[in-house]
């Protein structure tokens, strides 16, 4: 097999979005202690753009390692059911046909795979990082645009939160019989 089939394979392969997922819990968690220790303003007075960064930046990397842990369960989930794929494009197209491809609750959905209450709240809690609100100024939907005008922007970023992924992560492990890669 030439190195790039092989490349091709590795991208439809469930392990590559938990090791993708753990690599951006981990950066969040990185970011987050940093976050905590600037907090106490040891360096003066921070302006609105690094607190804004701080805080966004936590909850884009917890968001998209949540959203690399669903589509893992998901691809585990479909090789257990005897669908065979050739790349992640593969894939890809698929979820396209059913889903807009960043709306994992609805992914989860389509291959009747369930959440507990606790932990879709999670999801939905960092669905808008997932798609727009943490990476672009504003989101595309109107509906989310409305949602930011009636109750501010999405995102929390305090302790309980870091404990509330970190829970999250251990709990959906287990629920779908897998372990953190080291």
């Amino acid at each position: 097999m030439d190195k790039y089939k092989a490349h091709l394979l590795q991208s439809a392969n469930h392990h590559s979005f938990l090791e993708k997922a753990f690599e951006f819990k981990y950066a969040g968690d990185t970011l987050f202690d940093a976050y905590l220790d600037n907090l106490e303003d040891k360096y003066g007075n921070k302006g609105r753009i690094q607190e804004l960064g701080w805080f966004n930046g936590v909850n884009l990397l917890y968001a998209v390692a949540i959203e690399n842990l669903i589509k893992c369960v998901v691809i585990k989930t479909m090789k257990k059911n005897g669908a065979q794929y050739n790349s992640f494009s593969d894939i890809a197209k698929e979820w396209n046909k059913k889903i807009k491809i960043h709306k994992v609750l609805d992914l989860l959905e389509c291959y009747n795979l369930k959440l507990d209450t606790k932990e879709e709240e999670i999801v939905k809690k960092y669905q808008p990082f997932m798609s727009g609100s943490g990476r672009f100024a504003y989101p595309k939907s109107e509906e989310e645009i409305k949602s930011i005008a009636d109750n501010g922007r999405p995102g929390i970023v305090n302790s309980k939160e870091n404990e509330i992924i970190h829970e999250f992560f251990e709990k959906i492990l287990t629920q779908f019989d897998e372990k953190a890669p080291v």
